[in-house]
């Protein structure tokens, strides 16, 4: 096949499978997963335990910059945890996938790539490639519904159209007393809107409720759904309809779903398909851009910023729940580029020797904000040694953190108060450990990023707490990493229909986390914007 231009555009890549993989496990097989990198993102399909030969099927919505060559790397790993561990998985080999030469204009591709890399890998991993196109999901009708309702009528039915992460993408009316609705009603997938910077894509679901009431109501019953594989949601031949049995417990007949398509000529990089050349364009400052982590995430503190900031403030929060009484303390560790101890700075030590990081102490600075303690550095004092700022969280009692729930940090301008990096733990559940390594600040260049651990610990102090963090930095060296870290890039999205009174919007980030932007006071609804999209750097 012909090799289109050097930059693509806008695509689906689906990971399909692997076949003949080397077995990496003395007890059992391997537990596969393969990453898709580039300089743009990281992904993971899942882990799949125990096979040789597994099935992934993950999708990912590509935009890749035109800066970028048009080449990702597929490289496949043997889980030992059975999850994803950074650093420690067996390699079983990789394969790099030119997009330009395996892009066809219309429909799908599909590749066999064989995995090399050292002299045990042996395999293929198998892809398929669309261009991407707009999609539009029409929910036509179903057959054979349970009934919810038993001997008082018939169940109420409503569809509802749910993509990544259960988010709602489409709602339609409900049809009162009847177990063969038709609702022909349609509903646009959208994807460069919801994803313009592209990203990992999970399957998309119609899911069928009973209406209690004849309105929309939280204690509706379900009556199953339907899942649409990728290979449905942009079908070869433009417009394909699918007749698919509904799952779920109880759940019982078939969903008529039509699928079309309309090709678009969006350009590389992920910029919004129906922007027009003569639009105006809203531009977004830097400065009005915050990164949300995720556990393993990091980001560059100056991408954030318009202007060169050196006084930073890190607030830590958490709650503590059922009336427990916990002495938690926040500190601050600091390591040199040999992970050697350099300061600590923590409440019987407020201030650092080089006088650049001072703690909060029971002032608590940050409790307008919702804080609970607060330490300030600023990073033009601090010693040349410092490499390392790690934060963390103790319960000087020594009792455990279970109680403790939604713990978070938020990293912001001390002079203007101006958040530039925010985590927060995704898991509401209580913490089985006396401490707690939050985020690390580090220094890589002449650049300082923010870098979310989040990982149990144990000890009353931070000195307790030296080596663990010495032990995660010598597992995931931060500072010395060689991979090239681009500046921000420009994204053409389109504002949303409605605007919140705080005007703003969330944009989720292809290597996982999103960013936080808010909107300039004179944005309209469905106005183009121009928006700095930071780079999330993994560990």
């Amino acid at each position: 096949m012909a090799a289109l231009a050097e930059t693509v555009p806008p695509l689906i890549l689906v990971v399909n499978s692997a076949k003949g993989l080397r077995n990496a496990d003395f007890l059992g097989k391997s537990d596969p997963y393969c990453r898709v990198s580039c300089a743009a993102f990281n992904i993971c399909t899942p882990v799949v335990k125990n096979n040789l030969n597994p099935s992934w099927e993950q999708a990912i919505l590509v935009c890749l910059p035109a800066s970028l060559p048009p080449t990702l790397n597929l490289t496949v790993f043997d889980s030992d945890a059975g999850a994803i561990v950074d650093g420690s998985d067996d390699f079983l080999g990789s394969a790099e996938l030119n997009l330009a030469e395996v892009l066809a204009p219309h429909g799908w591709s599909h590749a066999e790539l064989p995995l090399t890399g050292d002299k045990k890998s042996k395999g293929f991993v198998t892809v398929s490639v669309h261009p991407y196109v707009e999609t539009t999901l029409t929910i036509d009708r179903c057959n054979g519904l349970r009934n919810a309702d038993g001997m008082f009528g018939k169940s109420d039915p409503y569809g509802i159209v749910q993509g990544g992460g259960g988010q709602t993408w489409g709602q339609t009316r409900v049809i009162k007393n009847d177990l063969n609705p038709v609702f022909g009603e349609s509903f646009g997938v959208n994807l460069l809107d919801r994803l313009p910077m592209g990203g990992k894509l999970d399957p998309v679901r119609v899911k069928f409720m009973d209406s209690d009431n004849g309105v929309f109501s939280g204690s509706d019953d379900p009556l199953g759904e339907a899942v649409l594989a990728w290979s449905q949601l942009f079908p070869g031949g433009g417009k394909e309809s699918h007749t698919i049995p509904l799952t779920g417990k109880k759940a019982k007949g078939t969903a008529v779903i039509t699928v079309a398509t309309k090709d678009i000529a969006p350009a590389a990089g992920g910029a919004a398909a129906s922007a027009s050349a003569a639009a105006p364009v809203t531009k977004v400052p830097k400065a009005a851009v915050q990164a949300v982590l995720t556990k393993g995430l990091g980001m560059k503190i100056a991408d954030c910023s318009d202007e060169v900031v050196d006084m930073f403030t890190l607030g830590l929060a958490w709650d503590v729940t059922d009336g427990v009484n916990i002495d938690l303390d926040a500190s601050c560790i600091v390591l040199d580029a040999q992970l050697q101890q350099v300061d600590l700075v923590f409440f019987n030590h407020l201030t650092s020797t080089d006088g650049a990081i001072q703690h909060g102490g029971d002032e608590r600075e940050g409790d307008e904000k919702g804080d609970d303690e607060s330490i300030t550095v600023d990073l033009g004092k601090l010693s040349p040694n410092a490499q390392y700022l790690g934060f963390v969280i103790n319960s000087y009692s020594g009792q455990e953190l279970n109680d403790v729930h939604r713990a978070s940090c938020r990293l912001y301008e001390t002079a203007t108060q101006r958040v530039v990096g925010s985590y927060d733990l995704s898991s509401d559940t209580g913490l089985d450990c006396t401490a707690f390594l939050m985020c690390v600040l580090y220094k890589r260049g002449n650049d300082w990023f923010m870098h979310a651990i989040g990982e149990g610990a144990a000890g009353r102090t931070a000195a307790d707490n030296v080596d663990e963090l010495q032990a995660f930095l010598t597992k995931h060296p931060l500072a010395s990493s060689t991979s090239v870290v681009p500046p921000p890039q420009m994204a053409l999205i389109k504002a949303p229909a409605t605007l919140g009174a705080q005007r703003k919007i969330a944009i989720p980030l292809p290597s996982g986390g999103h960013e936080q932007v808010t909107l300039p006071p004179d944005t309209k609804p469905n106005d183009m914007i121009e928006v700095p999209i930071i780079t999330m750097v993994s560990s």
